[in-house]
């Protein structure tokens, strides 16, 4: 039988995270994000979606990043989309789905945590951003495919909007 230390030391090249650095990668990487009005968060818009960066926790070092599917649905809709929510998550680690409300529509949330609290690399922190994205995004396709009506709706509602 093995025996382990109670805590994994940090690595003392991992630098702590932050909304400034993230921020920095993100534009490193050519994104287009900006901050909310405080500062404490980035956010920008994946095709019709808009992502969220928000830290939490302990010294803010949990990063969450957090995706909305930017299509109208109706509350008539929310048995079919609880049970597509459910069976996804099911099926798939993460992003991790939920439903919400927004006055009388619903909104369909794609949400993926990661602490940093030991610090991360540029590297990681962008390896997040790209699959928890990536991630959400294919998501929202496979919620496009079981919702035409709510695409149609979406597209008459922005007929000027760009497709991705």
């Amino acid at each position: 039988m093995s025996y382990f230390a109670t805590s994994i030391d940090a690595a003392a090249s991992l630098a702590p995270v932050s909304v400034d650095r993230l921020a920095q990668v993100l534009d490193d990487a050519g994104l287009n994000v900006g901050y909310c009005e405080d500062r404490s968060r980035l956010g920008g818009f994946w095709g019709q979606h808009l992502v969220e960066f928000c830290f939490h926790g302990k010294a803010s070092s949990v990063l969450r990043i957090q995706a909305c599917w930017g299509r109208p649905l109706s509350a008539d809709h929310r048995a079919d989309v609880l049970d597509w929510v459910n069976a996804y998550n099911l099926e798939w680690i993460w992003p991790k789905m939920y439903v919400d409300r927004n006055g009388e529509d619903l909104v369909v949330m794609a949400e993926h945590a990661v602490s940093y609290e030991c610090g991360a690399s540029d590297e990681q922190l962008f390896a997040h951003v790209r699959c928890a994205v990536s991630a959400a995004l294919d998501a929202f396709g496979r919620l496009d495919d079981t919702f035409p009506q709510a695409v149609d709706d979406f597209r008459a509602q922005h007929p000027d909007w760009p497709d991705q």
